[in-house]
């Protein structure tokens, strides 16, 4: 698979991911890796699990989340 991104412009690279949200196929160069808390369903005890999961989503969908204000 190639980056759907990087087609668009005239280049070719490989796919190292695929965007969570969009499902385009994302290179090195236009992956945007983030960590979201994992919560589970309301039971006793402890909601969220003490490690991040990764969130690896395309630039149009890391945008449209508001993500790149978050920094």
């Amino acid at each position: 698979m190639e980056c759907y991104d990087c087609i668009r412009v005239g280049r070719t690279a490989s796919a190292v991911a695929v965007c969570m949200r969009c499902g385009a196929g994302v290179c090195v160069e236009h992956a945007h890796e983030s960590a979201v808390e994992v919560r589970r369903a309301a039971s006793p005890g402890q909601s969220e699990m003490p490690d991040p999961a990764r969130h690896i989503t395309c630039p149009v969908c890391f945008h449209a989340e508001g993500l790149d204000h978050a920094r």
